[in-house]
């Protein structure tokens, strides 16, 4: 709980250091952020997707659903199993790790003109070992 809470913390203050009008509601909202539309956040601890897509009140291409990169393994694992889920997700959902919200919010370089690409810059992956140098 304390992880959800610094990181919306975090999304409200990188937010309105960009200069968005930030509401909280069911979730975090930056206000004309993309091309005048919202971006709402949904930040969670677990990979429990399905309740955050039939819970949204908005466009798939307006949500953002911030989680630990601990989960991103298990969310992948989701989407290959679940046909219904991963076409749900396709719609437009982002997803951002913890650790990237905070990269935005310690990082001067993040402005409106390079948000859309900023937002983009750590995917949800599976991170694979490197192999031993001998």
């Amino acid at each position: 709980r304390e992880d959800v809470a610094a990181m919306i913390q975090l999304l409200a203050q990188t937010g309105e250091r960009l200069g968005l009008t930030v509401r909280r509601e069911k979730v975090l909202v930056w206000e004309a952020a993309l091309n005048g539309q919202d971006l709402h956040f949904t930040v969670i601890a677990s990979a429990m997707l399905a309740r955050i897509l039939d819970a949204a009140e908005h466009a798939p291409e307006q949500g953002v659903i911030v989680l630990p990169g601990g989960r991103a393994e298990l969310v992948m694992f989701k989407r290959e199993r679940d046909p219904r889920l991963s076409y749900r997700l396709d719609g437009g959902w982002r997803f951002l790790k913890y650790r990237h919200v905070r990269r935005m919010a310690e990082s001067e370089s993040v402005s409106m003109e390079n948000l859309a690409s900023y937002l983009t810059l750590d995917p949800i992956t599976v991170d694979e070992a490197q192999m031993p140098l001998l």
